[in-house]
């Protein structure tokens, strides 16, 4: 996914994503869930399950 996706800014990448069946409302949750609760204890990322996230303003601004 990796490589189709390079290159692609963010509406186009979604659209490939769910187009390929990737489940996007789960992913919004997930990011949103554990974005949230780093933000409520103060942390500027969160890494869970592999994925680093990046938090600013109480926003997931890179996830990585």
């Amino acid at each position: 996914m990796e490589q189709v996706l390079d290159g692609l800014d963010d509406i186009e990448a979604v659209d490939v994503m769910q187009a390929s069946g990737v489940p996007i409302g789960e992913v919004r949750r997930w990011l949103a869930f554990y974005g949230g609760v780093g933000v409520r204890h103060g942390a500027v990322g969160v890494c869970r399950d592999g994925v680093g996230l990046v938090l600013k303003a109480g926003r997931v601004v890179t996830v990585v």
